[in-house]
């Protein structure tokens, strides 16, 4: 597909997307299963359900804007998964793996809240009010999430601090 106009490039950043949220819903799937304290493994389950979510909205949007499913690689994702498996073969206590779990969620969700602001941006200039109110929502709860994570990494960081 020749990207030529807005129009073409948002297609080709929502397909990047919908791979970010397919392939970041596995890495959040692993981080709850390698995840002992419990809200934090709650948190992350809570990331994984709206991964789930904002995977179908971003269909309905290509489906909506008459493209059909876009398979684009998101290699950022990929990068954000090799670095977690790298760090857990460093001989590290349970709480710092908790905390660079955090941590590694946390990257994923403002990779993703950053694409979800670029996007509702152009679609907003293209016109396209349905897509816009469903990645408008998808980019609310990134939001909400992205604060989370970052209270819960202060507090685990603050709390092991010591140790």
């Amino acid at each position: 597909m020749a990207i030529e106009s807005l129009r073409d490039l948002v297609l080709y950043e929502l397909g990047v997307m919908r791979d970010a949220e397919r392939t970041g819903w596995e890495v959040l799937m692993l981080l709850a299963m390698r995840t002992q304290d419990d809200p934090v493994a709650r948190l992350l389950h809570t990331a994984e359900d709206y991964s789930t979510r904002h995977l179908n909205n971003l269909g309905s949007c290509l489906e909506e804007l008459g493209a059909g499913i876009q398979d684009n690689r998101s290699t950022s994702v990929e990068g954000i998964r090799e670095r977690y498996n790298i760090f857990l073969a460093v001989p590290s206590s349970s709480q710092m793996r908790v905390l660079f779990s955090v941590e590694t969620a946390l990257r994923l969700t403002d990779f993703m809240l950053s694409g979800y602001r670029t996007v509702v941006d152009w679609l907003t200039q293209l016109g396209e009010r349905g897509s816009v109110e469903r990645l408008a929502e998808n980019q609310r709860e990134k939001e909400w999430l992205s604060g989370e994570l970052r209270r819960a990494s202060h507090d685990l960081a603050a709390g092991r601090a010591a140790g």
